[in-house]
């Protein structure tokens, strides 16, 4: 297990997991404010592979997919990486998330985010933890100031979205 709250568990993604990311982004709610679509399964064999050798790094970073305590039911997912800007600079992080619609609006991503970021400067050494959102996901920008990230500036990211990024600097 890579990390636990109160109510959620996250585990690092195995070769075949695809389809929980299929299943996931089968919303096309969930897929809204991450390029609208819906990708074919070897597309999501193919970033589960690339999760699974990220994880070999031995950074303690990566993509983890989130289970309920309760009842082992699959919610979603959460990341830790670098960020794209510096892809090896792991003092400086990035925080990321995506949940199946029945699980917005229930606490779940503020949860396990606070517990991220404590995980990520007491244990990984890092400096500073970001998050970015399309500049209309208001939802996830709350989560972010929900766990004390500050605005810092708007950014085209993957040069197609416009996007704002949230931070929070280690003893903050």
């Amino acid at each position: 297990m890579y990390l636990e709250t109160e109510r959620v568990y996250l585990r690092r993604f195995n070769t075949g997991d695809e389809i929980f990311m299929f299943e996931l982004d089968s919303n096309p709610l969930v897929t809204k404010y991450v390029g609208g679509k819906q990708l074919c399964m070897s597309e999501y064999k193919t970033y589960v592979d690339s999760f699974v050798d990220f994880y070999k790094r031995g950074k303690h970073c990566g993509f983890y997919k989130a289970f309920l305590k309760e009842d082992d039911s699959f919610i979603g997912w959460f990341h830790l990486r670098p960020e794209r800007s510096a892809p090896d600079d792991f003092t400086l992080l990035e925080l990321g998330y995506r949940l199946k619609q029945q699980y917005w609006n229930k606490g779940y991503a503020t949860e396990v985010s606070l517990k991220i970021i404590d995980k990520a400067f007491a244990i990984l050494d890092a400096t500073v933890v970001s998050a970015i959102t399309l500049v209309d996901n208001s939802a996830s920008a709350r989560v972010m100031e929900k766990v004390g990230m500050k605005f810092t500036n708007k950014l085209l990211y993957m040069d197609q979205f416009e996007c704002v990024r949230y931070a929070i600097e280690k003893n903050k």
